[in-house]
This record gives C-alpha cells, structure tokens and sequence, in this order.
C-alpha cells in the first residue's frame, strides 16, 4: 500500500506544484469571462500574479525564512571535541538525485543538489575525522526505469574520484526522505553509531530532521541523536528588486519550498 501511495508522488506533484496551479487558475478565468467578468477577470488577475510569484527568488526566500525556518549552519568547533569517540559518530549525507548516464564523463553521476552536499559532507569529514556516509536510492519516479544504478552508486564513484574518499556506509534502498531515514537510522545504529550528522540542503533540513528524529527514537535507548548540517541556504539578492523578476533558478526554488511544505503538512 505504501509503495503504490509512493508512485503516485510524481504524479501529484505536478498538479500541486507551480505552474499548473497558476495556469488552471488563468483558464478557468478565461472560462468565466464572459459569464462572470468580474469573476473572470479577478481569476485571471489572480492566476498571472500566482505565475509569476511562482519563478521568484523572493518568494523563494520568504517561503525558506518564514515557513521552513531551517536551523542555523552547524558550528564545526563544536563538533571536533566529540572526534575521538572513534566509531561513535558519523556524517550522512542524503542524496537528492542523480544522473544515470552523464555523456560527458561516460557514467552516472550525481545531481546539483546531491553533489553540493556530498562535497560539503567531504569537507565535515575532513574537519571532524569522522566517517561518511550516503543514503540514497532511486526515486518513486525512477524506480522502473531502465538501468540499475542508485544515487548511493553515483556517490561512491565521485567521492573515491574527485575527493580520494571512501565512504564507510552506503544506504541504497530508499526512494525519499522518510525511507532514507528509517533506512539509514537502522543501518548506523546496529553498527554502533550514536551520533549522527545530517547533511542536506537547508530547506530541505525541517522535513529530513523530522523524519530521521523519528526514527532515532524508535531505537529507545541505544537510539542514535541526530545534529543538523544544513548548507546551500538561500539569500536575497543585494537588488531586492532582481529578486522578484521571474527567473528559471527562482521557479526551481519556489517549487522545492513548496514541496517542502506540503511534505511537513501530510506529514511525508
């Protein structure tokens, strides 16, 4: 029942998400005009004003600051007093897409998103000394697709490529947020982990910090704590006015806030 609930997220996700919400509103609009024109109007109004918030980085960021509200960036100074409890602690990042087949280096590799926060928990492990981990399918969207590959797969190869560094767990199965964690939590915990540093975008962090609580306490006792790493955060432009001209980066954002959000509301 939850995998078929699972398949059904790339498809509700195009009719919650921007733009088809604003363009239903601006045909329906167009429907009323001539019945209604005052209706007809107002939605059309409506539906213009909603599209183009949408490809904002203003809206964007007012979306990540007032509703997501992701913690602060982790202080590594007081991480590096805990680096000697040698197998006690361990740095996961959380995939967030990859490519199953990159023609220009002739394999997969790993998406923005996924490679930003593999390189920032590279940097985490070189600070503190401790371990790497990656947690990371392929997605409710990919899970028929052809090829074998996962995320965890694009992962080992460009942390051992790029960075000289071997990850120490590797958590393949997971196709979101909520599997990653109930995943991984068990994975690190039945080897000892009592401590663990969640690497993910900031305004994905809320969402991931909720699920990965919530799977540490099902752990009672032996149950591992979990410590925000957020990174990637969004700021306003020095040009408040640039930042409410649509942009393609600004829709990206604002549809990730979004997604965000309903995934806190249903509880995802």
């Amino acid at each position: 029942m939850l995998a078929e609930l699972g398949a059904l997220k790339p498809f509700l996700k195009i009719w919650l998400l921007p733009p088809v919400p604003g363009l239903l509103i601006i045909v329906a609009g167009a429907w009323c005009v001539r019945r209604r024109p005052g209706w007809g109007r107002g939605l059309l109004g409506l539906g213009v004003l909603l599209a183009w918030l949408s490809c904002t980085q203003g809206l964007a960021v007012c979306l990540q600051d007032q509703f997501l509200r992701p913690p602060p960036a982790v202080n590594v100074s007081q991480l590096r007093p805990q680096a000697d409890q040698d197998g006690a602690a361990a740095i996961l990042v959380l995939g967030g897409g990859f490519v199953p087949h990159a023609p220009e280096y002739g394999r997969m590799d790993l998406s923005q998103p996924s490679a930003e926060r593999l390189r920032y928990g590279v940097w985490l492990h070189r600070q503190t000394g401790w371990p790497l981990g990656f947690s990371g399918g392929r997605g409710w969207a990919q899970r028929d697709s052809a090829g074998g590959g996962t995320e965890a797969d694009a992962a080992v190869l460009v942390a051992a490529l790029m960075y000289g560094v071997d990850l120490r767990w590797v958590e393949r199965k997971s196709a979101d947020t909520r599997e990653n964690a109930g995943r991984s939590v068990a994975l690190l915990a039945a080897q000892g982990v009592r401590h663990i540093v969640l690497v993910t975008d900031a305004w994905h962090m809320p969402r991931a910090q909720r699920a990965f609580e919530e799977a540490s306490r099902r752990w009672g006792q032996e149950a591992p704590t979990i410590t925000a790493a957020p990174m990637a955060y969004w700021q306003a432009d020095s040009d408040g006015l640039l930042d409410w001209m649509p942009s393609g980066e600004g829709f990206r954002r604002v549809r990730w806030a979004l997604h965000e959000l309903l995934g806190l509301w249903v509880g995802a």
